[in-house]
């Protein structure tokens, strides 16, 4: 459930935090936590695991590449998922004696439908989220929920051939930095998620069988989310090879509303300026003045005939809680903003799409009225519409939404609720919709 202190008890929460983070350690020892800090870790910790999918219901194989086994996708088994190890300098974030190896996800099926799935999992954005940690660090094959449910014939992407980035770098598969703390070894703080997901895109480009794709979709949860948002651009570029004639991609619950004067910093030392960094952008980056908008500002520009269709709930209490926490580690060393509830930050979305939509025409949002975090990986995917998260009769679908994103075509922006000028919303609470992003159709 989402939490928010009062004005004084904000006040209050702010000393404890600092004294708390003052004590903080950067070794294996235990790291102490302010209370109030805590019940928005616990909120985020509690999420990866769902984000994950790891429900432990189907088998996987496993193929490691080597000289004499590449692993190649005409040889993986069509009954099961395999996860296959590519070395080639990718990792996780701590040594491999501690999370061993990466790897990524193969749903062998339809050679002429692609999904790329950014797998979510967390954040390790510092030295305490890290320690904790408040992120996935290894490589776990999700299960068969969602997009990956290959039995439910309401999934549009049933008989697709899925290749899933797993997540275990904690930077949002942007990263590319080494820290200067350690894990629990002794060994430095590694973060290669762009070489994971580079190296991954490299597996998909040698495969003889995907060469003849009609069409392409790249989606992601959370953290996954973000990597869908920051991979976009480049990803749809490197995969032309592939031949795909319609593409969509789709964001999954994370927009990346931020407290004040964090992202530039948080970009900045995820070492994406030295990844994925548009070298229009690069200077701004260096800077830790780069905001995400202006990354996905980049992205939409860049690729204007590719729908974007983002679908996000209107109070995702987990968004809310990365916000905090975020402003909670970072506040004492930048001028920011530290706490938020469900009406400011549906305010801030509907401000950001507002953006969006007056820029891109392939910009577009489904939005659910509830605190769901993430759908595409779980069963609330089927279930949910504008109106809720488990349905309340509201037309199209999320289902539905998907299955236009896998077609490219008929995509439109759902809400349910009144629609008024945002300067005109309720004092309190998310049911309404936003009149600015009424009616967008792509």
């Amino acid at each position: 459930n989402y939490w928010a202190p009062a004005p004084q008890a904000a006040q209050d929460m702010m000393r404890a935090v600092a004294a708390a983070l003052a004590l903080a350690v950067a070794s294996s020892a235990d790291v102490l936590v302010d209370e109030g800090l805590q019940r928005h870790f616990d909120v985020i910790k509690a999420a990866i695991g769902e984000e994950l999918g790891s429900d432990g219901s189907t088998s996987t194989d496993k193929c490691v590449v080597s000289d004499s086994n590449a692993c190649a996708l005409k040889d993986l088994d069509t009954t099961t998922s395999t996860v296959v190890y590519p070395g080639a300098g990718t990792r996780c974030i701590f040594s491999p004696e501690i999370s061993g190896d990466y790897g990524f996800q193969v749903f062998p099926g339809d050679r002429s439908k692609l999904l790329l799935y950014f797998q979510g999992g967390g954040a390790c954005w510092d030295k305490v989220s890290t320690v904790l940690p408040m992120c996935s660090t290894s490589a776990s094959p999700s299960g068969s929920s969602g997009v990956f449910d290959r039995d439910d014939d309401r999934n549009p992407y049933q008989d697709w051939t899925i290749v899933q980035i797993l997540y275990c770098s904690g930077d949002v598969h942007g990263g590319n930095v080494t820290r200067d703390y350690n894990d629990k070894l002794g060994n430095p703080v590694v973060q290669a998620g762009a070489l994971n997901a580079q190296v991954t895109i490299d597996w998909i480009l040698g495969q003889d069988d995907l060469q003849a794709v009609d069409e392409l979709v790249i989606m992601g949860c959370s953290a996954g989310s973000i990597g869908a948002q920051l991979w976009s651009a480049q990803a749809l570029e490197a995969l032309k090879p592939t031949g795909y004639s319609k593409a969509t991609v789709f964001p999954d619950s994370f927009v990346g509303v931020f407290s004040q004067n964090v992202e530039g910093p948080l970009i900045r030392d995820f070492g994406y300026c030295n990844s994925l960094c548009p070298a229009d952008l690069l200077s701004k980056c260096q800077a830790g003045e780069l905001l995400f908008a202006d990354i996905m500002d980049e992205q939409l520009s860049t690729a204007p005939s590719v729908p974007f269709a983002w679908l996000n709930s209107k109070a995702d209490v987990v968004q809310q809680s990365y916000y905090m926490a975020v402003a909670l580690t970072m506040y004492h060393s930048t001028n920011t903003t530290v706490f938020i509830d469900p009406a400011e930050y549906y305010y801030d979305v509907n401000e950001r799409f507002e953006a969006y939509y007056s820029q891109h025409d392939n910009a577009v949002l489904y939005l659910v009225q509830s605190g769901q975090h993430c759908y595409t990986n779980n069963a609330f995917m089927y279930s949910a519409d504008a109106s809720s998260k488990r349905g309340g009769g509201y037309s199209p679908a999320v289902v539905d939404y998907m299955a236009a994103a896998a077609s490219s075509s008929g995509l439109s922006g759902q809400c349910d609720g009144d629609v008024v000028p945002l300067s005109d919303r309720p004092d309190s609470g998310t049911e309404y919709c936003d009149q600015a992003l009424d009616g967008r159709v792509i």
